[in-house]
């Protein structure tokens, strides 16, 4: 079900059809709530269908204003070799939560937040990322980006003995302001800040 949405996306096509199973419907549910897709449904199967004679589940996909897929990646995470399970204090976050998680609890299918806020762990079904307006990056390549702009933090003490903090952030490089306006965040992270204790 992942690798179709995902190859779907990259070729920029409308809609994705797929075998029907109680699962895949609940994880499209999810992904339709979620803003993630447009819609989902079951198309019927049947002697008379064009298809298959087996019921069909039918997503269609959303696209933004200038073509670029909502969804950036999609994956699949907990495998048949290989499951991944968490227990409620570790609930993951998805991108400093730009994306999201898909868990398997024991009150059915939900998405990590929904987890985190019944504190209830669960098997990590697959995650979702969306796509970012002017980024083309990795991850791997953004972290190591933003990692570049520092914070200088600096401790004095003065002639009467008291103690002055102050901290302040380097402007952004023009590269790191692109990343920063596309995650809808502050370019200056943090603000300058002086104490005298």
């Amino acid at each position: 079900m992942f690798t179709r949405i995902r190859n779907a996306s990259a070729i920029k096509q409308a809609e994705v059809l797929m075998p029907m199973s109680k699962i895949k419907y609940e994880i499209a549910k999810i992904l339709e709530r979620e803003g993630w897709i447009s819609h989902a449904e079951i198309v019927a199967g049947g002697l008379n269908a064009r298809r298959s004679q087996f019921d069909q589940l039918k997503i269609v996909l959303k696209y933004h204003k200038n073509g670029n897929p909502v969804i950036s990646n999609i994956k699949r995470i907990s495998k048949a070799g290989s499951r991944v399970y968490v227990g409620k204090e570790n609930i993951p976050t998805v991108l400093n939560n730009f994306g999201m998680a898909i868990i398997s609890t024991s009150s059915g299918l939900m998405t990590n937040s929904e987890a985190y806020r019944q504190k209830i762990g669960g098997e990590v079904v697959g995650e979702v990322v969306a796509t970012m307006k002017g980024i083309h990056d990795s991850w791997s390549k953004i972290r190591e980006r933003l990692s570049m702009h520092t914070r200088m933090s600096t401790t004095q003490k003065t002639e009467d003995g008291k103690v002055i903090h102050i901290r302040k952030s380097s402007r952004p490089e023009p590269h790191q302001k692109v990343i920063y306006d596309a995650l809808n965040i502050a370019s200056v992270p943090g603000r300058l800040v002086k104490k005298i204790l």
